[in-house]
């Protein structure tokens, strides 16, 4: 079962990391940092953010931000271990770290089919040391962020008491994850008569429970969405104390009964089957209900399938997006059900099959004698989110902003594009942030405000939360990197960071020069790359000293030198080339007896 209450912390304390898939088939994972996550809890003000990409070839792409830790990074893993729980480095991740920033490519090497199992299973978290926590001073588990899905197979046997009735009924249930609001798809069949009542109880298995909420019922088949989720409901799904209940005229007190569980699997899939769905429409009074869950490991699917109204000749997934017709990928297995029927079984699924179903295209699909290219269809919908992420600074602003901030920060969208969620980490700002956003606009065009963030809580210049999306083709603005994120100061009011939210990171923000200074990896950006008047040089140190920044040509000759004195920390420097030729340069930061780094730059 989802560990509902340690997401929900995660969510509400920007202390839990998260997975998304995007559609073209990668896979998303954040993890968000928190002293208060480590075991025992640790007083920082250090936090942090990280953004995984696992691409289609298994390796993963790392990117993210940390802040205000007590000093250098002396290791940084993923650890095995539940929430609340210490456990040992599963894969050591020290190279990926420079200075502040954590960037680069995990090999798919490294990335065992143990580690990605425990990596959707919840089993796994990002760990990072110093030397005043050797232990780990900021921590966050990973979770896939999804809507949980819950089912159940409703039978008189489990009503309390017991009721001789051949119907039957299956139940999906998706619990959103700001557990904020539930939706629900029932089918049912064999009734003794219509229904008169539907609801969810709470109560436990073989207990008669009172009426929490009640269901809307067309038939035989029951749709809606539930809001205003009260705790004591949640507590009781969290736990499994609800259960889904079909009153009759003839069963006052329920007919058909089923207690709801969490499915077991990475994720989950369901849909709803009628004619409609069908390419060309076919008119049809059958009805049916599809659902499953991928296995953690990502290689095998569990389905099942309820149909009623109709004497299927045959039954399969097939591939194909939600307005075309594709081929059979699998054949579903019988599973007789008086006094209808259904398919249930545990298949081997393909990668491609995998990519197929994250990118909505797979469907179910259950033909007749009289309509042998299907009667009843339904799109399979997956319930994980699809991620896009964003890496923040100066260099995105419209116009460029100079300075040493930058940050990171991810957005989802949950599947039925109702529910977005958001969250960002900075460091280096000028100033505690005035406000920041989510902005509608491309790349390189500055566009109005879409998403408030709120209020900056305790001055630690983080964000995380949800918001309603108005329209599906606002998701879809997102999802095809029409929006970004901005970050406004005082000094910068227009905005001090931003980053264009996409499947991809940019690489604007992205370090330049890797250099490293007493032992330990730091980084440069030297930009903009070509220039024309002026060139921005921004790096970090782990000590104070005095320097000087040397530009020079291919055959040595010094065109540039400035004395500088670096600081212990971030350091911003600007150099004028306006006077210099067109040309190819070196630019050298360096002491008397050092040489820190050296950066290729073109003049325009």
């Amino acid at each position: 079962m989802k560990k509902v209450y340690a997401l929900l912390f995660g969510f509400t304390c920007l202390s839990a990391s998260l997975f998304g898939f995007n559609k073209d088939g990668r896979i998303l994972m954040t993890a968000r940092l928190t002293g208060s996550q480590e075991v025992p809890a640790v007083v920082t003000k250090a936090k942090g953010l990280v953004t995984f990409v696992l691409e289609e070839d298994r390796s993963m792409t790392i990117n993210g931000v940390l802040d205000s830790l007590s000093g250098p990074v002396t290791g940084c893993h993923f650890h095995r271990g539940n929430f609340g729980v210490s456990g040992g480095v599963v894969l050591n991740l020290i190279s990926y770290v420079k200075g502040n920033r954590i960037y680069g490519k995990i090999p798919a090497t490294d990335l065992t089919k143990a580690l990605i199992v425990q990596l959707m299973s919840d089993s796994i978290y990002f760990n990072v040391h110093t030397a005043a926590n050797g232990g780990g001073e900021i921590r966050g588990q990973v979770y896939l962020q999804t809507e949980y899905p819950l089912w159940t197979i409703m039978a008189g046997a489990f009503e309390v008491p017991a009721v001789n009735t051949q119907a039957v009924g299956l139940a999906s249930i998706s619990l959103s994850r700001s557990l904020t609001q539930l939706k629900y798809k029932i089918v049912v069949a064999g009734l003794s008569g219509a229904i008169t009542g539907a609801h969810l109880h709470r109560g436990a298995n073989n207990i008669a429970g009172p009426v929490s909420y009640s269901l809307s019922a067309s038939g035989n088949v029951l749709e809606g969405t539930i809001k205003s989720l009260t705790t004591g409901f949640i507590d009781s799904l969290s736990s499994g104390l609800v259960y889904v209940n079909i009153h009759t005229a003839a069963n006052p007190g329920g007919e058909i009964r089923g207690q709801l569980g969490f499915v077991d699997g990475a994720f989950g899939f369901e849909c709803l089957l009628d004619g409609a769905n069908e390419v060309p429409q076919v008119a049809s009074n059958g009805k049916g209900l599809a659902l499953g869950w991928i296995s953690e490991n990502l290689d095998s699917m569990t389905y099942a399938v309820f149909y009623t109204g109709l004497t299927p000749t045959a039954a399969h997934f097939h591939a194909g997006a939600i307005d075309k017709t594709g081929g059979v990928v699998q054949a579903l297995t019988a599973y007789p059900l008086a006094p209808t029927a259904a398919y249930s079984a545990k298949v081997a699924w393909s990668a491609d099959n995998l990519r197929r179903m994250i990118s909505d295209s797979i469907y179910v699909n259950l033909h007749t004698t009289a309509n042998s290219g299907g009667e009843i269809r339904g799109q399979a919908k997956v319930s994980v989110h699809e991620g896009v992420v964003a890496d923040l600074c100066g260099r995105q602003e419209v116009p460029v902003v100079t300075g040493i901030a930058f940050g990171a920060g991810f957005a989802s969208i949950d599947p039925n594009k109702e529910i977005g969620y958001f969250g960002v980490v900075t460091s280096g700002l000028t100033s505690n942030a005035s406000a920041a956003h989510i902005h509608k606009g491309p790349k390189g065009v500055v566009g109005g405000v879409y998403v408030n963030f709120g209020a900056n809580t305790n001055s630690s210049n983080t964000y995380t939360g949800a918001f309603l999306w108005p329209t599906t083709t606002a998701a879809d603005s997102l999802r095809d990197g029409l929006m970004y994120m901005n970050v406004h100061t005082t000094a910068n009011a227009g905005g001090e960071i931003r980053g264009q939210l996409g499947k991809a990171l940019t690489t604007e923000c992205l370090p330049t020069a890797i250099y490293e200074l007493n032992g330990q990896l730091l980084e440069a950006v030297v930009y903009p790359n070509p220039a024309n008047e002026a060139l921005n040089v921004k790096f970090q140190s782990n000590q104070s000293f005095d320097a000087q920044i040397v530009v020079s040509d291919l055959v040595g000759r010094s065109v540039v030198q400035k004395k500088i004195r670096v600081e212990n920390g971030d350091n911003y420097q600007q150099i004028n080339v306006l006077n210099m030729p067109s040309g190819v340069y070196f630019l050298q930061v360096k002491t008397d007896k050092q040489l820190i780094f050296t950066e290729k730059i073109v003049k325009e």
